[in-house]
């Protein structure tokens, strides 16, 4: 129960951008999304696209009345629009998606099961125009690091990221190498209870857990070397629970939740 109650407080913000070496400004064009609530059981989630200098007006995305937060965006090359995000409800996390592709769209859950606790998705697209997602999720009673790509229509069944242990392992990040590996990082507790990054790479239909860790000071100062400046949300996020920014300047794209921001920071 604590450490549902930890995850439910911890993924308030998620911004997406590049992590690409050495980059010193954004592209012409940002997507972003962001969750407003009107009331505890209410909240809705919003988009925009900035060209240029100038944001689009806010496009509401038309789901189920409820509590949704943590959205993420992205843009494919076929200019097709991925969001996910956790519905909360008295009983679930659920993981849900969106895309949008002209006037077609399909909208539903990425798990199947009952009492589904799944937290802090990612998101990126790959070199083949495939997106892919990774979250945190409570299976049993704790944390672990999953993921799924698109394939066919619909979602990959989600392979577990993290070596098996007893200990919780949180807010995912994905990346892609230049050769178009996919990896994702993410924080896994040791058992002094300390944290570190722990990174896996996609191989032959797999994840593989590699043997280095990064301590949180190693790793803050690898990605403040690699933020783009300007990065900011539109005027009218202002009034935003929590929101996400999309960049493609590169093909090394990241999903970055509050929590690593605030690391990033302090």
């Amino acid at each position: 129960m604590m450490q549902r109650m930890f995850l439910r407080s911890l993924f308030f913000l998620t911004i997406v951008i590049n992590l690409a070496p050495a980059a010193t400004g954004l592209s012409s064009e940002l997507y972003a999304v962001w969750a407003e609530r009107h009331s505890m059981d209410f909240s809705e989630l919003y988009y925009s696209r900035k060209q240029k200098d100038t944001w689009s007006s806010p496009q509401r995305i038309h789901i189920n009345r409820g509590l949704h937060v943590t959205p993420v965006i992205a843009a494919d090359n076929d200019h097709r629009l991925w969001f996910v995000w956790i519905e909360q409800t008295k009983t679930e996390n659920i993981l849900r998606f969106l895309f949008i592709d002209g006037e077609k769209r399909e909208t539903g859950r990425v798990m199947s099961g009952e009492k589904e606790q799944s937290y802090a998705p990612s998101i990126l697209i790959d070199k083949e125009n495939t997106p892919w997602i990774a979250w945190s999720g409570i299976r049993e009673t704790l944390a672990d690091i999953y993921a799924a790509h698109w394939n066919k229509g619909k979602w990959s069944p989600a392979q577990t990221v993290n070596k098996a242990n007893s200990v919780p392992d949180i807010t995912p990040l994905l990346g892609m190498t230049e050769e178009g590996k996919i990896w994702v990082t993410w924080n896994g507790a040791r058992e002094d209870s300390t944290y570190a990054h722990y990174t896996a790479y996609y191989t032959a239909g797999k994840w593989l857990v590699s043997e280095k860790t990064f301590p949180t000071q190693e790793f803050r100062d690898f990605a403040r070397q690699r933020l783009p400046e300007g990065l900011s949300f539109p005027e009218q996020a202002g009034r935003r629970l929590m929101g996400a920014l999309f960049t493609q300047s590169t093909k090394q794209v990241q999903s970055i939740t509050d929590f690593f921001l605030y690391q990033l920071k302090h």
